[in-house]
C-alpha cells in the first residue's frame, strides 16, 4: 500500500432534493492509508471537486 496501489476513502456526500446543486461544489472529504495514498487521492479528486478536505486518518485509532 502506498507503493504498488493506493488505498483511499471518501464518503459519499450530496445535497438530496436540490436539483440545482453542482456536485463539484460540495466539499469532498478524503483520506489515505498512507501520506502518498492521500496525495494521489487529492490529485484525482481535485480534477472534479473545488474543495478537498484531507482527513487525518481513514481508520479509527484504539483511543477512538
Amino acid at each position: 500500500v502506498g507503493k504498488d496501489y493506493f488505498l483511499v476513502f471518501s464518503p459519499e456526500r450530496e445535497d438530496p432534493g436540490n436539483s440545482e446543486t453542482d456536485l463539484g461544489a460540495i466539499p469532498k472529504i478524503i483520506g489515505g492509508l498512507t501520506p502518498k495514498c492521500l496525495e494521489h487521492a487529492k490529485t484525482l479528486y481535485s480534477q472534479a471537486i473545488k474543495t478537498i478536505v484531507p482527513a487525518t486518518a481513514i481508520m479509527p485509532t484504539m483511543a477512538d
